[in-house]
């Protein structure tokens, strides 16, 4: 058990002085709790709490301080605590998991994925468990995992598949549609990463500069992200897919539900171009 040192809420605009990138974020009856995703190491280690006043201005708070950076992880937040982890910790990926008490700071960890160390996965925590799925670290895995938020034990989950092919959802990103499933847009393809990895690990002078050249080039067709949208359902423990995005498959992109709409904003659609589009499609 860590001891956070936890800050008072003194209010700041547009997250303070710190840049914010890679950090994770979860939703939260009081805001958006964001936690690390900065290049300096002062807000790799801020989770701050973003919120609206009673004027409807964004106000950011800094309530807490981790013991380490962290970039690229999951975040969800369940009864009063955030459970978070993964990705990059001090800089380094791990499979190691946490849960933050928002009423007296304390930091507990938890018992870390079985699976291997990755970035980038899809979480939420669905009846009671939280179900991580997919990331990435050397190659693009589709296994899934449920920690039992109360037993404190893991189990294996269904991979993500369709009509029996695995899908990557390393790069997505999920929004809950209640206590039992969430909703998933994106994915790297998960030939092509595994493909790209290799490459780029192995070749090594102009050999790589080429590849790179030729990769970085490349229309948003050539990767075949994710355009299935996949919902996973909690209760049988199974991948249903809802048909096809009308937009280039995104990662990174912000997803919402608010008032029966999901609201798909920016995220680049291969690697190295970030969309500015905003999409919106109306649940049934």
């Amino acid at each position: 058990v860590y001891q956070t040192s936890q800050e008072s809420p003194t209010s700041i605009s547009g997250g303070g002085s710190n840049p914010i990138a890679y950090g994770a974020s979860a939703i939260a009856p009081q805001g958006i709790y964001y936690l690390g995703g900065s290049p300096n190491e002062e807000g790799a280690r801020r989770i701050s709490l973003v919120s609206a006043n009673d004027e409807g201005k964004l106000v950011v708070r800094k309530i807490g301080k981790l013991p380490f950076s962290f970039q690229n992880g999951i975040a969800c937040y369940y009864h009063g605590a955030l459970y978070f982890g993964l990705g990059k910790q001090n800089g380094k990926l791990s499979a190691r998991l946490y849960r933050y008490d928002l009423q007296n700071g304390e930091l507990k960890e938890l018992a870390s994925l079985p699976g291997p160390a990755r970035e980038q996965a899809v979480a939420q925590v669905l009846n009671g468990k939280l179900c991580i799925f997919s990331g990435g670290n050397k190659k693009a895995y589709t296994d899934g995992y449920g920690y039992d938020l109360s037993a404190g034990t893991w189990q294996k989950l269904s991979p993500v598949r369709f009509a029996g092919e695995p899908i990557s959802l390393l790069g997505a990103s999920s929004v809950k549609l209640g206590d039992s499933e969430m909703l998933v847009v994106g994915g790297f393809n998960k030939p092509v990463y595994d493909w790209t990895v290799y490459h780029l690990t192995s070749l090594k002078g102009q050999a790589l500069a080429d590849f790179k050249h030729v990769y970085f080039n490349s229309a948003p067709q050539f990767f075949q992200w994710n355009r299935r949208i996949m919902v996973y359902n909690a209760k049988d423990n199974s991948w249903h897919n809802f048909g096809l995005l009308s937009f280039p498959a995104p990662c990174g992109a912000a997803l919402v539900l608010s008032r029966g709409h999901i609201v798909c904003a920016s995220g680049e659609i291969k690697p190295g171009l970030r969309s500015n589009e905003i999409h919106i499609g109306l649940l049934k």
